[in-house]
């Protein structure tokens, strides 16, 4: 090779082939994705610069020179992926041609993107030949049609004379009626005239799409022009791109075929791809196929249509996890070069559930902490066999990506991201790169799928999954604690905490054995005999689907059968003979489930539920409501069903009332959850956006958490919460102040205010106080630490004080006073003032309130300036009086200490 790049042409092209595979990859900056033609292409680009022939793919970022393009070059530019691209600004016609002498056979190859859909208005004409440089003065030329009207575009090849055009030949494959990249290669000689190929996948593998016997070229002279031509309306100015321009003598192949992959896609199949089309005929045969290991040849074969792939059954299944060894005899592709002896050594495992794990997720690189700015998701082979993902998809939301020709060797990770990001993100680990990849920042469903359409690995994550509030602004991926263990799910996930904001392609920085044991999540009554059971993890499908596993209590009967949805190992419905009864309550006891890593649940799992019916006024009440958290807690509203149905919870809206005078108040009602959930008599539910929060910050050991990302508003000073129907109908609602909290407390921020009574009403401010110090200042799914429930202790008298000495100093322990009564008939209205041992009124209860047969008023110590009282000796009078003039007072000792 000279100074200039010329060689002598007695040296043969295939000396080049091996030695310039090294030359490719420092000379051109693209991804080279079908090695042997364009290795073929630099030799003769090498010997072409003596031959005046034409090699462009626009590396030098210009084309202006090598060769020189003329036309309206002032609206083409080269792009950032070295890409000629029309970058007009208004609708027109644009046109770049270059020069170039034509012999007797020939070859004109290049690449085509359209970013629309073609039509008669919109579309690319390539001048394979033009008398003249200015494409629109041609009077003799040949060019490809790219686009038409209609829907059924095809490539059309014409043929000009002076002012005439004529079809000489049409394609069939429609792929150009919509948007579409393509490379072309049309052949031309004097025996077989034109002949016009495609290559869609961009692999090398040209198939044939038209072809047409015409000789008028011969007649015309031997320097022409090749050219560009683009009509274009205000919509397409800037979609059009063209690339890999190659002009010159047609181009003989003389390498033998090579053996790109071998993979097992099912126990009996083996799929073997080549770098070219293939001789059918040579390829068909069954002897020239033999399997190590099986010791036999394969009983039937398919080629696919473009001769490059080749599909192997066996009548035996092939062994897994073996060593076996395929020979291939020999292999010929279409030009008769012939490959002998070809082996190829693998082992074939199959993939089950989990061996390749999602194990990394970085959805917001900025702002950066120290890795590059680009999104990825990492993959990781937890077996020790290597896994080939050729043609499995990875779904990130509803769009899916198709993984093409790539292995991930035993225990090795695999970074997944945009083509554009592969260059930085190679520095840590192996890439595959796909031309769209986008992760919603706020979470979003993701998985892999095999060619089986069988899930190996998915999960859907949001922003909770993030345990370190402050990295969820950009920076940090989210980390799988224990890669061995994802069933787990969310409690397996966690923000990295390495320095660089994440570990892409190695060890996670917070790797760990983690063996957390699967829990009940949830169930549902879907019909009068079927259950709906949810787990927090993905179970073991085998001890999901045993009928021996579950059993009612009441009834001592197992489910008939069981149904698992299709990739959804979390749910299970129980189908059972008999039906169950309205206004009844049943305990399913759940044992022997393992999760699909093998961990057993937690022991004894016993749940209650019932067929839900509707709920009135008053059957669930709000019990306890935050409107004021911590900086790292968050709203929360806790429910009680404190009637003796079952309320189906998705029937149910939870809201809050805005009050802007002089505006109208603002209601606004959030959906608790949109799959029907059940909630039993006696039990709690708690609403937030965050339970994981509220859970670790109150230590609650409740399981009754519903996350609702779109909260009520709760104001910090006051305001009103409404539980209702889906018919607006109120069943609950509370009138909230920051002054409703007990005076001693210094701090009332991260303070709940609890009910007293599920018996007295909502609007009562003297049924609210402040949760007791004792449990975090928060009772989250569970038992009030100030309820008292009066009727378990109602005495004989009319008036009934529990306790009789208390503190009110919120500990959890004796802080209100209960005032119980209970009287023989209806009618009567009550008083309640308290007085100090030397007779002065310090607090007026309740005021002409008309009594209930039974009932009970409570006193949080507190006198008429809500301050907390002395301790000492207090009088109780209650005064009893009705319409008739009957009255009654009757004094009680109460003692109050601190």
């Amino acid at each position: 090779i000279g100074s200039h790049g010329c060689i002598k042409q007695k040296i043969e092209r295939e000396f080049f082939i091996e030695g310039l595979e090294y030359v490719i990859q420092r000379l051109k900056p693209k991804t080279i994705i079908a090695m042997k033609p364009v290795l073929l292409l630099l030799v003769l680009h090498i010997v072409s610069i003596c031959n005046s022939q034409i090699i462009d793919d626009f590396s030098d970022n210009n084309f202006t020179e090598n060769p020189i393009w003329n036309g309206t070059d002032s609206i083409f530019i080269i792009n950032e992926i070295l890409q000629l691209q029309l970058n007009a600004s208004t609708s027109g016609n644009a046109w770049l041609s270059t020069h170039y002498t034509k012999t007797t056979d020939f070859e004109w190859h290049f690449w085509i993107r359209e970013n629309f859909s073609p039509s008669s208005n919109n579309y690319a004409d390539i001048f394979i030949y033009s008398d003249n440089d200015n494409l629109d003065a041609a009077e003799k030329a040949y060019f490809l049609r790219f686009g038409e009207s209609g829907s059924n575009d095809v490539i059309e090849f014409f043929r000009k004379e002076n002012d005439t055009i004529i079809s000489l030949c049409r394609g069939s494959d429609t792929f150009v009626a919509s948007s579409f990249s393509t490379h072309i290669k049309v052949c031309y000689n004097k025996t077989e005239g034109w002949e016009i190929y495609i290559d869609k996948k961009g692999n090398g593998v040209f198939s044939l799409e038209a072809e047409t016997p015409d000789n008028h070229i011969d007649n015309m002279i031997n320097t022409g022009y090749f050219g560009i031509r683009c009509t274009f309306s205000n919509s397409n100015t800037k979609r059009f791109y063209f690339d890999d321009i190659y002009i010159g003598e047609k181009i003989i192949d003389s390498i033998p075929p090579q053996l790109v992959s071998c993979r097992v896609v099912s126990d009996n199949n083996i799929d073997i791809h080549f770098n070219e089309a293939i001789n059918k005929d040579n390829a068909s045969e069954l002897s020239n196929y033999y399997l190590d290991n099986q010791n036999n040849n394969p009983i039937n074969i398919i080629i696919n249509e473009n001769h490059d792939y080749i599909s192997l059954e066996f009548e035996d299944k092939i062994t897994e996890e073996v060593q076996h060894i395929l020979y291939i005899k020999e292999i010929e592709d279409l030009s008769g070069n012939m490959a002998h002896g070809i082996t190829h050594e693998f082992i074939y495992y199959n993939a089950k559930e989990n061996d390749i794990v999602i194990n990394e997720i970085m959805t917001d690189p900025e702002p950066t902490v120290g890795l590059p700015a680009k999104e990825y998701i990492e993959l990781y082979n937890t077996t020790n066999f290597p896994i080939n993902i050729d043609r499995w998809r990875f779904v990130i939301s509803n769009t899916e990506h198709i993984i093409n020709n790539a292995t991930i060797e035993a225990n090795e990770y695999l970074l997944l991201c945009h083509r554009d990001s592969q260059e930085q993100l190679s520095v840590y680990g192996k890439c595959y790169p796909f031309s769209t990849f986008q992760i919603s920042n706020s979470g979003c469903y993701l998985a892999l799928v095999d060619t089986n359409n069988y899930i190996i690995s998915d999960l859907t994550f949001d922003n909770s999954w993030y345990r370190d509030e402050y990295k969820k602004e950009g920076g940090w991926s989210l980390e799988q604690i224990d890669p061995n263990n994802p069933c787990a799910g969310k409690p397996n996930w966690s923000s990295s905490i390495c320095g660089a904001g994440g570990t892409p392609g190695s060890i996670n920085s917070i790797n760990a054995n983690n063996p957390i044991k699967p829990k009940l999540d949830h169930i549902n009554i879907l019909y009068d005999n079927i259950i709906e059971v949810f787990f927090d993890q993905k179970m073991n499908i085998e001890t999901l689907q045993n009928t021996d596993n579950y059993i009612i209590t009441e009834t001592q009967s197992h489910p008939s059968e069981t149904f698992v949805l299709p990739n959804n190992s979390n749910y299970v419905e129980l189908i059972f003979d008999n039906k169950f009864e309205e206004n009844s309550i049943y305990t399913l006891n759940i044992n022997n489930l393992f999760n699909c890593n093998y961990i057993i649940q937690e022991d004894n799992i016993s749940v209650k539920f019932g067929i839900p019916s509707h709920a009135n006024y008053n059957d669930i009440i709000i019990n306890e409501i935050l409107f004021d958290p911590t900086s790292t807690g968050v709203d929360y509203i806790e429910i009680y069903n404190r009637s003796n149905k079952t309320v189906d919870i998705s029937k149910l809206l939870i809201g809050s009332i805005n009050e802007n005078f002089p505006n109208p108040p603002d209601t606004s009602l959030k959906t608790i959850c949109q799959e029907s959930r059940i909630l039993v008599p006696d039990s709690y539910l708690l609403l937030s956006t965050n339970g994981g929060i509220v859970k670790e910050l109150y230590n609650s050991h409740s399981d009754n958490f519903i996350n609702i990302n779109s909260f009520p508003s709760l104001p910090n000073d006051n305001g009103k919460v409404i539980l209702c129907n889906k018919k607006k109908e109120i069943i609950d609602k509370i009138h909230y102040s920051d002054q409703m909290h007990y005076d001693l407390l210094i701090e009332t921020k991260g303070v709940s205010l609890e009910r007293i009574s599920s018996e007295n009403s909502s609007l009562d401010i003297n049924n609210w106080q402040s949760a007791s110090y004792i449990t975090n200042y928060g009772t989250p799914g569970y038992k009030n630490s100030v309820s008292i429930d009066y009727y378990k202790e109602i005495s004989e008298n009319e008036i009934c004080i529990i306790p009789e000495i208390f503190s009110p100093n919120g500990d959890g322990y004796d802080d209100i006073c209960s005032i119980n009564y209970e009287f023989s008939h209806p009618g009567y209205s009550i008083n309640i003032k308290i007085f100090n041992s030397k007779g002065i009124l310090i607090k007026d209860l309740i005021y002409n309130n008309l009594a209930n047969i039974s009932g009970s008023v409570y006193w949080n110590g507190c006198d008429n300036s809500n301050h907390v009282v002395e301790p000492g000796i207090y009088i109780i009078m209650t005064e009893i009086f009705d319409l008739e003039g009957f009255i009654k007072r009757i004094k009680n000792v109460v003692v109050v200490t601190h």
